[in-house]
């Protein structure tokens, strides 16, 4: 199998996802599990690839970095629906340097700043009131923001990188996955899934033939996908 380069493969399609895009490229669903195991997801924004690593910014006491502190190991996935591509991304999970979230803080907008040194996140409030009346004494002040050491950066550094579309609703989409091998570089295969086995340079059903014209469609997305991901 060839090596490959996973992070220049999606920062190709992550560029063309900013071309008349549905709903924000940098969208992304986190999921992260408890100590116990007990997975959670949630929508958070990417903020760009940091050494290595695809990184977001959260409170560190809100769920999902307390299951990051004890379990520090999440995936994401990317949904461009305009594209009809996903791309699925699992790994261990880092602290970005104190430096590193400042830099990122101070280039948000106040009213950003002022939410997130204000917000309890994913914990119960008083009232309903609390938060508003919190966000209004901050925004009265005008004072320069401190970045709270509760709010910071992470990043998640990739073991598997899955590109593929958008979903495999027939059970017969091979995707190509782009994951470490045992030496630790990059190598690309290709999944099986449902009725179809799908190898590079073979790409037809077990038996030979093409089941439909709708099969055949797919498997010459496979073959250009698989192309363009192995390309030296």
């Amino acid at each position: 199998m060839r090596t490959v380069d996973p992070i220049k493969t999606f920062a190709e399609w992550y560029t063309e996802a900013q071309k008349d895009a549905m709903v924000h490229p940098d969208t992304v669903a986190l999921a992260t599990a408890a100590a116990n195991g007990r997975p959670s997801v949630r929508m958070v924004y990417y903020r760009g690839i940091r050494d290595g690593g695809f990184s977001f910014f959260t409170n560190y006491e809100s769920r999902k970095g307390r299951e990051l502190a004890g379990n520090p190991f999440a995936a994401m996935v990317f949904y461009w629906p305009h594209l009809g591509r996903q791309v699925r991304i699992e790994g261990s999970v880092q602290r970005l340097s104190a430096e590193e979230s400042d830099a990122y803080f101070y280039s948000r907008p106040y009213q950003s700043q002022i939410t997130a040194s204000i917000s309890a996140q994913s914990r119960s409030m008083e009232s309903e009131n609390d938060f508003a009346d919190r966000l209004a004494k901050a925004e009265q002040s005008m004072l320069p923001i401190a970045r709270p050491e509760s709010w910071g950066g992470f990043k998640l550094v990739p073991e598997a990188i899955e590109f593929g579309p958008e979903g495999n609703s027939e059970g017969i989409i091979g995707l190509c996955t782009e994951c470490r091998g045992t030496d630790g570089r990059p190598r690309a295969c290709i999944l099986e899934m449902g009725v179809g086995r799908w190898g590079i340079g073979n790409w037809t059903n077990p038996a030979g033939q093409n089941r439909d014209p709708e099969i055949s469609k797919w498997t010459k997305w496979g073959q250009a996908l698989v192309s363009s991901a192995l390309r030296a």
